[in-house]
């Protein structure tokens, strides 16, 4: 873990995020702070049945109040109620109670879902092959 890491020395929650769609040709913004306005919003439950693998998930603090929602964490979603991330070490953590790798910090500090697979080229996900900065 590495706080602001984008790189194999180190990630931060969305350092890994951002690293592994570029990996994957996918641009998208660097921080969870920023990645959470980007892509499709997803409908979600306790069932997280809408949900696909590769859509995003963040946690943080929901608004109350006169207090603004905070996002702190980012994690890409596996299925299965399943989520990878970066937080102390890449690890693979459930939202589903009873699974032996539930996290119920991150079950409990979720805010909502986006889908970044459906808007290539719009609403912040661009694809590396068609920026003119990766063109030959």
């Amino acid at each position: 873990y590495l706080w602001g890491g984008t790189s194999a020395k180190g990630f931060d929650c969305s350092g890994y995020t951002k690293m592994v769609f570029y990996w994957n040709g996918i641009q998208i913004s660097r921080d969870a702070s920023q990645q959470v306005h980007t892509g499709n919003k997803i409908e979600t439950d306790t069932t997280w049945k809408n949900l696909l693998p590769g859509d995003l998930l963040f946690f943080g603090q929901k608004a109350e109040g006169d207090k603004k929602e905070r996002i702190r964490h980012v994690a890409i979603y596996m299925g299965n109620g399943k989520i990878i991330h970066s937080a102390g070490n890449v690890k693979i953590e459930s939202l589903i109670r009873g699974e032996p790798d539930f996290a119920e910090h991150r079950l409990n500090t979720f805010i909502r879902a986006k889908r970044m697979l459906n808007s290539l080229n719009e609403n912040g996900v661009d694809l590396l092959k068609d920026m003119d900065l990766y063109k030959l």
